[in-house]
């Protein structure tokens, strides 16, 4: 059925011949065809007969051949098919059903067939949409484009229906909207409708690398989760994850009442570090020997020595020799009273390759059993002394 009306400027002629009640194609005098529009497939113009007596019928033209209107649907809007004669006239014309057709900016439109936009269309409300777009242009959308979909599957295996529905092999950047029925526990995937690629990855980028999920990236349930399909990696990619950032945090835990440590002055002491959480696998730790995956991190490192007088500390790159940064210049008098001072590493730094790290302190006066942290004693609490945060926000 053809859906698209063409249009012409000074689309007028008069008829060739005769055009009888029930005939389907009328011809204009010679030339004047290229007056009218040439519909293609799925098109159609309007235009409109009238004789000296002022009777006139609307017709819609899906065909035409030179100077012949060859496919003609007669008697359209509610006007009566008539004989026509020779010589009446025949122009294109703007109906009301032609206006009616038109979409009105800043008016509520119900649109029943697909469309075709090859120009960017801007959206400032919000749209929902029973047929199919087509979209060769640009859009910005500032309210929402709705479509109805039903979620199923598990936390971690995510199925969803949608209106209208996924067929075929997945788009790139395809982009839905879902709501989860749960949070994630681990891993995660996706399969929309009865789509060829079945079901595949949710990944997120992080550090600027796609990253499988970790549990809590889907918050929970009612969890509006924004996703799009990357053809390249063939997974989908979760926007709006609840958790992320590339997060490392490390530090030397001892039970209640246990010092830090003995602090040799002289030399640079490696301290104590373990690891207590990364969610993404960049760190590894043995012997408090830390190695870091490849990337852009910002570190925030805190290494308190107690009666030492004078002390600094440093981020060593043992497997490079180098020295990556530098602490803060301290001081905790080594006679009363005494004090405990935190010597502070914090900056970014870049690693092109997986690199072996070692947080390293110095003093001016060796302090036993303590030098390296005193502790506090209190309500059963473990004693936490260096600590390490590194925050990966960049892959090279």
């Amino acid at each position: 059925m053809a859906t698209r009306q063409k249009h012409s400027n000074n689309g007028t002629s008069t008829l060739l011949g005769g055009f009888a009640i029930g005939a389907t194609s009328c011809s204009v005098q010679a030339g004047h065809g290229a007056r009218f529009d040439s519909p293609g497939a799925n098109e159609f113009f309007i235009y409109v007969l009238k004789d000296a007596a002022g009777n006139i019928e609307i017709c819609k033209c899906t065909q035409r051949t030179t100077d012949t209107f060859n496919v003609v649907v007669r008697a359209q809007e509610g006007t009566t098919e008539r004989d026509w004669l020779a010589g009446d006239l025949v122009e294109a014309r703007l109906t009301r059903d032609s206006m009616g057709r038109l979409a009105q900016k800043d008016a509520a439109e119900t649109i029943t067939a697909p469309w075709t936009f090859s120009q960017a269309v801007t959206h400032s409300g919000n749209d929902i949409h029973s047929g199919n777009e087509k979209h060769t242009g640009s859009e910005t959308f500032q309210g929402r484009v709705n479509a109805a979909n039903t979620v199923g599957g598990t936390a971690n295996d995510i199925t969803a229906t949608f209106n209208p529905t996924f067929t075929g092999a997945l788009t790139d950047k395809a982009r839905v909207t879902v709501r989860a029925n749960a949070a994630n526990t681990g891993a995660a995937t996706f399969f929309p409708d009865a789509v060829t690629d079945g079901a595949l990855p949710i990944n997120k980028i992080v550090g600027g690398v796609l990253t499988a999920l970790v549990a809590g990236d889907i918050g929970a349930g009612g969890h509006d989760i924004d996703l799009v399909y990357n053809l390249a990696s063939d997974k989908w990619l979760l926007l709006n994850p609840t958790k992320s950032q590339a997060y490392i945090h490390l530090n030397d835990t001892k039970g209640n009442g246990v010092d830090g440590g003995t602090f040799t002055q002289g030399s640079w002491v490696k301290r104590d570090i373990a690891e207590i959480s990364d969610p993404y696998g960049l760190c590894t730790v043995a012997s408090s020997v830390i190695t870091l995956a490849p990337g852009t991190y910002e570190c925030h490192i805190s290494c308190p020595a107690t009666a030492v007088n004078a002390h600094i500390s440093r981020l060593q790159n043992t497997s490079d020799n180098t020295t990556t940064l530098n602490g803060t210049s301290e001081f905790s008098n080594n006679t009363t009273p005494y004090a405990t001072t935190c010597s502070v590493i914090s900056g970014m730094f870049t690693i092109t390759a997986s690199k072996n790290f070692e947080i390293q302190h110095w003093c001016q006066a060796s302090s036993a059993g303590s030098g390296l942290g005193r502790a506090a004693n209190l309500g059963g609490a473990s004693e936490v002394y260096t600590t390490a945060v590194f925050r990966r926000i960049e892959v090279p």
